[in-house]
């Protein structure tokens, strides 16, 4: 039985008079005893949940926790007591109540619950989850960053604090610059609108114009008075007035940092040098490069210009080329302050801020690999904002170089979640090269993967679960026992700088691994002992063993490759096809090969004799000049499904005919491949591509659209074995669905540091105290922290609920 001590203090708490909540008290404490309660330490729980109490009082959630605790224990009274208090302090939701396991003993929970019925549901504000709301850096001025994406968020430097969210576009951002007063901000959509803002109150002012092509850039000059704007293709600029008329066809001016030349680019992106007094020092047109910024070194006489073509350096008195500083060589983009006395220049490999004038390096990124997606200067030049990938964005003091402020989450972008054969178990790779594993029916973390340094791109296991093989741009493949979540080997798969390539594919019975690439010769490994058993000179990028596993299949350019999988010699001759091979499968017989390659035509072979059976072109509104960069049988082998790359079609053939049944046509609507899965019964197959508008679920017998998930803004869509669960993935999270109705149940998120933040559409949500303090809930364009809302919204008891289908009441 339980000790009656510890709910008796819980009720003098209850019973006292409020008091300011403690909220990370409150969220360590409710934390901890729910810990408790699931490994049924139940004096514990009451004790811990008692104290959460007393971090935040009358909160309908703890109550309802101590009324599960004596419910477990067996003690209906105080558990209805509880109940009842936890209703009048806001409880609402009856069918987790219902649901929930811990109370299934309580005799009279009708009657305890029918106190929610008569006095009705409150409203509940409409809330938005941003997880990752440190996007793009746009602007920077004094105490404000803007960073951009889907919309724009305001920054208060000074505390870190996200203070506005602003709805400043009907599509994403193009970009966002501070008029001198600091406080007036200009905001440019892909749709062509611009908007006028006060950054201080985050009221809109007024839509300055909607230019007739989308905006991918723009600037406002250092006076305020001209705004030029970058439309519809990369080198097309428009120069828009702000206040008065622009003088001549310059885009973008400035001055040397010694106020001895100045400099303006032209729409044609050729770079004009002007002496004080007018003249024309150099113009850089003959260059035939368009420029998009501008360093003068008055002092060594130089001009450097940089653009899409990277940096180039001319004599300031000739125009000359000449040769670009080491520190600056490798760097492929650029930004500069106002006065272009700083520069950071990046690439994929490095990161540096500049002082060109001097060559001083300010600033360099870590060697594990800048991946710098965003820079933006302040307009005193004491201070520049950088994003990386994965890392939010940090405000550096230029002076020192020292970060002065890192805001924003690192969300680990999880990279097409599957299920493993138990249809319980989620695994996910990450792009920290960590794979993590969950339990699908609370998304609770399982297992965690740890030893690749980058990430991971490939993922292929074992029929019966067991084996696991991953791949990953460090250049290995390593081979897992998921029993114990031990590496068994680490192979040096791949020796090329671009790993993103690489491929693995383990045979039937899961006792070699094939490991191939673009670059790198086709592996073959045991799984065993990870000794490499077969090397085949030829690279290829497309693969597939046969289902005995006495075969592999390569592509290489032109044409397929059919090999002896124990020795590595060729079998038959070439598979020729007028165009490179995209893609390749074997029919679960072994008898059938198919092949799609880059003339949008099926092609089947008999697989033993390489004989071509059967060829047939895709059908579509726009399939000219298109790949075929996917292909799966069923498992029965009765279809085969084949998808284009830009035309976005799907279409569905017999294979022993090639005839088509039925054919899903995006228009021209598919940014990259389409892949399918199929549910154990055949009768259904998951679509989903690189976009997510083409997302949805259709009959396979007759191409029928079941499910259209495209407002669901996910991709990667997949299903367990038994169908009771789907799986998909968009920017921040691995989205779980119902698999009956594709009803939206959960969302899991990995952040960095901070472990899993799980939640359901209707806003409830756990996960570890640091994660929870890592989100921002948005109410009307007001940014509150999630610890904020703790004692409303944190609950694992509703996610729980969600997973097993329960509607819950919010």
């Amino acid at each position: 039985m339980l000790s009656t001590s510890c709910l008796h203090l819980a009720w003098a708490l209850a019973s006292t008079a409020p008091q300011a909540a403690d909220l990370d008290a409150y969220t360590e404490r409710f934390h901890a005893g729910h810990v408790a309660l699931a490994a049924g330490e139940l004096d514990a729980a009451a004790t811990v949940f008692a104290s959460a109490l007393e971090s935040a009082p009358e909160t309908a959630n703890c109550a309802y926790a101590l009324a599960c605790v004596a419910a477990r224990a067996g003690d209906a009274d105080e558990a209805e007591a509880w109940l009842a208090r936890a209703i009048e302090w806001g409880f609402d939701d009856l069918a987790l109540a219902r649901w929930d396991p811990d109370l299934e003993q309580l005799d009279n929970l009708e009657r305890v619950l029918f106190a929610i019925t008569s006095k009705g549901l409150p409203a509940v504000p409409t809330r938005e989850l941003l997880l990752d709301p440190a996007l793009r850096p746009l602007a920077l001025h004094g105490d404000w960053l803007v960073t951009g994406g889907a919309r724009v968020y305001v920054w208060d430097t000074r505390s870190g604090e996200l203070r506005y969210v602003l709805d400043a576009a009907r599509r994403r951002i193009a970009g966002a610059a501070f008029l001198p007063d600091g406080e007036t901000l200009i905001v440019a959509g892909l749709d062509g609108e611009l908007t006028s803002w006060n950054v201080t109150t985050g009221v809109k002012h007024d839509t300055l114009e909607r230019l007739p092509t989308p905006v991918v850039g723009f600037r406002v000059t250092k006076n305020g008075e001209h705004l030029v704007a970058r439309v519809g293709a990369p080198r097309s600029r428009h120069v828009r007035a702000l206040v008065s008329e622009p003088s001549g066809d310059a885009t973008h001016e400035g001055s040397s940092s010694d106020a001895g030349y100045t400099w303006r680019i032209d729409g044609f992106g050729a770079v004009h040098v002007l002496a004080a007094d007018g003249s024309e020092v150099v113009d850089l047109s003959v260059a035939k490069i368009p420029f998009e910024g501008v360093h003068i070194d008055s002092a060594r006489r130089r001009v450097l210009a940089w653009g899409p073509q990277g940096i180039r350096a001319f004599e300031l008195d000739s125009g000359a080329r000449a040769d670009v500083d080491a520190e600056l060589a490798d760097a492929t983009r650029f930004a500069a302050s106002t006065d272009g006395s700083l520069l950071f220049a990046w690439s994929q490999e490095s990161a540096r801020l500049v002082r060109p004038t001097g060559g001083e390096v300010v600033w360099s990124a870590e060697p594990q690999g800048p991946r710098v997606l965003g820079v933006a200067f302040a307009s005193s030049g004491d201070a520049v904002a950088i994003e990386r990938y994965g890392r939010g964005v940090s405000l550096l003091d230029t002076r020192t170089g020292a970060e002065k402020l890192q805001l924003g989450t690192d969300v680990l972008a999880p990279f097409w979640p599957r299920f493993l054969p138990d249809d319980r178990t989620v695994v996910d790779a990450h792009r920290d090269g960590t794979v993590r594993l969950f339990d699908v029916a609370n998304g609770s973390e399982t297992a965690r993967l740890e030893g690749h340094t980058a990430r991971v791109v490939d993922l292929d296991w074992s029929a019966d679960g067991r084996l696991l093989a991953s791949a990953s741009e460090d250049g290995t493949a390593r081979v897992w026992d998921l029993g114990t979540s031990e590496e068994l080997h680490a192979l040096r798969a791949w020796s090329a700088e671009r790993r993103w390539s690489s491929r693995l594919a383990l045979d039937t019975g899961a006792k070699r691994v094939m490991t191939s690439s673009i670059f790198d010769p086709t592996r073959i490994w045991s799984v065993a002992t990870g000794e490499r058993l077969v090397e085949i000179e030829t690279p290829s990028p497309v693969g597939a063993w046969s289902p005995g596993g006495d075969v592999i299949a390569l592509a290489h350019a032109q044409r397929v490759q059919r090999y002896d999988a124990a020795s590595g010699e060729r079998r038959g001759s070439a598979l020729e096809h007028p165009t490179h091979v995209a893609a390749i499968a074997f029919d679960p017989q072994g008898r059938q090969l198919a092949t799609g390659a880059e003339d949008e035509l099926l092609r089947l072979w008999n697989a033993t004799t390489g004989e071509l059976t059967h060829e047939a072109r895709h059908t579509g509104s726009f399939v000219f000049g298109v790949r075929v960069p996917f292909l799966r049988y069923t498992a029965d082998g009765a279809h085969l499904l084949s998808s284009t790359s830009a035309a976005g079609t799907v279409q569905c053939w017999d294979p022993s005919t090639a005839a088509s049944e039925w054919v899903i046509d995006y228009r021209g609507g598919n940014a990259g491949s389409i892949v399918t899965y199929f549910d154990a019964s055949g009768e259904r197959a998951y679509v989903s591509g690189m976009i997510a508008a083409n997302t949805r679920v259709v009959s396979l017998a007759s191409g029928k659209t079941l499910f259209n998930l495209a407002r669901e803004d996910v991709y990667g869509l997949n299903a367990g074995q038994d169908g009771r669960y789907a799986v998909a993935e968009n920017a921040t999270s691995t989205v779980v669905f119902d698999g009956r109705d594709l009803r939206r149940l959960y969302a899991r998120s990995e952040l960095a540091g901070a472990g899993a933040l799980t939640h359901t559409p209707e806003l409830f949500v756990w996960g570890s105290p640091a994660a929870l303090r890592a989100a921002w809930i948005v109410e009307d364009g007001v940014a509150r922290r999630l610890t904020q809302l703790a004692p409303e919204l944190y609950d694992p008891k509703r996610i729980r609920a969600a997973a097993a289908g329960i509607r819950l009441q919010r």
